[in-house]
């Protein structure tokens, strides 16, 4: 938990010191990642290795975790288990797999299919002739259900409510004797729209694939003999693992069991990229580079070029949590406003999300953030987060940040609210678990219309008039192309402009 600080500004290396244990935190009323994926090819500690990968994914899902290791004979074997990766996969579990040097892992927030135990990944299928089958997956398959009707009238059984058992089945119903594995998986690819980065483990070799629009990451890189991929690179450094390529959109590439990695194949398909902003703006940890982008330096430029769009004279800068902390670096570092971690979080406290209503979400709120009062006190303060989901968090914080003279409580004399993203307007089809567009705090709020051109400035202004604050201010999708030096019409901006017009949903 942070310590009070000085009055001094922290420092860089105070501020990373104290924010280490909320790298894996995220803020439950956000958007949250539909899972992470991982292998490992070549290596005499697969399991060992590929249980490391899936705990430097934690923070892409905390539901479930499950690994599939290939024995040195090709049989395959799988152990699951619900919460984060060491609850899930105890090493009683692990040590009840096949001895191997290839393994997959997925790591889950459930989303499409619900918290069914039968829907942990890797899943796994025997298809005659192939043998067994297990598949990761991260994404969502949108026209899944249109899929899994057409085979359940030709007789196929399900064993989940997962999207990625259609992958599956679509591959035992492709699978011919003598034809190419590579085009196997195209043939079933082809059939899929939405979302999807995945790993096939089968007897004799790993594919990964990753959709036409690029949407989400998928890396490859290496370690002394053995081959890694994984959905970000995040954490391996550590390792001695130093570079990490990106599986490019519309692409399978096989790798073998001796790591070697096959020729890429292309998906033919008509679909234009669409890498997903969230990556970068909220999911990905810092220590990552996807969409060729360092996430903690893009995340500072986007706090930089905060500040340039919505300057403010104040004393203070208050990220909140971890989530907000880089942006909040680049807003200090343009303004000249000091930084400090005056919002603690109380490490005991539960998860806001699973609380069903609003109150429960509201005083879960409470009980997880303090403010370390006397930093604060007559000081104009500004907070800084990544994005703005629902709102519940600043409904809760911007209100006990001011003074109550009710109750004698001190406070700040102005309270700002600065966030990253652009006003998020529109939920998520492609993999990601988001509120209804009604939840969203800039359409309730009435920002937003739920139709037409977004209007930044009218959600600033019913976005402060409702959580109290005395200014709100967004980042814009020009800053975004700015801090990455393209243009953001080259990603998926749908939630960000309620235009689902470049993956079909």
């Amino acid at each position: 938990m942070f310590s009070p600080l000085s009055n001094q500004p922290a420092s860089i290396t105070d501020i990373k010191t104290q924010v280490r244990e909320l790298l894996d935190d995220r803020e439950e009323v956000k958007f949250v990642e539909h899972c992470g994926v991982t292998a490992i090819i070549n290596n005499s500690n697969a399991v060992k290795y590929t249980a490391l990968g899936l705990s430097l994914l934690q923070h892409r899902g905390q539901d479930g975790a499950g690994i599939a290791v290939r024995s040195d004979s090709g049989e395959i074997s799988a152990a699951h288990g619900a919460g984060k990766v060491k609850e899930a996969l105890t090493p009683t579990k692990l040590t009840h797999l096949h001895h191997g040097k290839t393994a997959i892992g997925h790591t889950r927030y459930g989303t499409s299919g619900g918290q069914d135990a039968a829907n942990l990944q890797p899943l796994t299928t025997v298809i005659p002739e192939l043998g067994t089958v297990a598949i990761a997956h991260n994404g969502n398959i949108t026209n899944a259900d249109v899929v899994r009707r057409a085979l359940e009238s030709k007789g196929v059984q399900f064993k989940s409510t997962s999207d990625t058992e259609v992958i599956l089945h679509l591959l035992a119903q492709e699978f011919k004797r003598g034809m190419e594995l590579t085009k196997v998986v195209e043939n079933v690819l082809t059939k899929v729209t939405g979302s999807y980065a995945l790993v096939l483990l089968l007897s004799d070799r790993i594919i990964a694939a990753r959709d036409p629009h690029g949407n989400r990451p998928l890396m490859l890189g290496k370690m002394n003999e053995s081959t890694i991929i994984t959905s970000e690179p995040c954490g391996w450094d550590s390792f001695g693992v130093h570079s990490f390529q990106e599986i490019p959109p519309a692409t399978i590439v096989e790798v073998f069991p001796n790591g070697t990695v096959g020729p890429y194949h292309s998906i033919p398909s008509p679909y234009r990229s669409a890498p997903c902003l969230m990556e970068l703006l909220y999911f990905s940890r810092p220590d990552s580079t996807i969409f060729g982008a360092q996430v903690a330096h893009f995340r500072r430029r986007m706090g930089e070029l905060l500040y340039r769009r919505h300057s403010v004279e104040a004393d203070l800068i208050i990220p909140l949590m971890s989530s907000g902390l880089h942006y909040a670096q680049g807003f200090s570092e343009a303004s000249g406003i000091p930084l400090r971690l005056s919002l603690i979080k109380n490490p005991t406290s539960a998860r806001i999300f699973i609380e069903a209503d609003a109150e429960s979400r509201s005083q879960q709120t409470l009980e997880k953030h303090a403010l370390i009062r006397e930093d604060i006190v007559g000081k104009r303060v500004v907070f800084v987060d990544d994005s703005l989901v629902r709102g519940v968090t600043f409904e809760q914080i911007v209100p006990i940040t001011f003074p109550d003279l009710t109750t004698g409580r001190s406070g700040a004399s102005e309270v700002h609210v600065r966030i990253g993203a652009p006003p998020i307007v529109g939920p998520c089809s492609y993999g990601i678990s988001t509120p209804t567009p009604e939840e969203l705090a800039a359409n309730r709020y009435g920002g937003y219309s739920g139709s037409g051109p977004v209007h930044p400035q009218l959600v600033s202004r019913a976005v402060a008039k409702n959580i109290g604050a005395t200014s709100v201010g967004f980042g814009t999708l020009a800053d975004i192309a700015e801090a990455l030096k393209g243009t953001p019409s080259e990603f998926c901006n749908a939630c960000f402009t309620n235009l689902y017009d470049r993956i079909p949903r």
